[in-house]
């Protein structure tokens, strides 16, 4: 039925702020931008929208996942941007996999892993 994630929508308490922490730390194409909602798009074209956190919205309580072909190298980069980083390329589901974990400015987990060449 569904094989792949194609886009993703988080709650945000500042539109732009956020808009420049995913163009600028992860390099996402803006393709539209108010102080509601933004629409972002990475090379393969999967799709992150921002909305502003309304009253009773949660805010920090999601998640994105990426599949990178490099995890060191990625990593490295995000560190050079200036990213906390969490968890730096742990191997881990019993070496299947190398996986590192930070968080963007209103504390939403974000995640990028390579698969191991075993």
């Amino acid at each position: 039925m569904v094989n792949h994630l194609t886009h993703y929508m988080i709650n945000v308490k500042n539109v732009h702020r956020s808009v420049k922490f995913y163009s600028e730390k992860l390099g996402f194409k803006i393709e539209y931008e108010t102080s509601e909602w933004a629409e972002l798009k990475t090379e393969n074209g999967m799709e992150l929208a921002l909305k502003k956190q309304f009253k009773g919205d949660p805010v920090g309580s999601g998640g994105l996942g990426f599949v990178v072909n490099d995890c060191r190298k990625a990593t490295d980069i995000l560190k050079n941007r200036g990213v906390k980083i969490l968890k730096d390329c742990e191997l881990r589901e019993k070496g299947s996999k190398y996986l590192t974990q930070f968080n963007d400015q209103d504390g939403d987990v974000i995640w990028m892993v390579e698969k191991s060449k075993k």
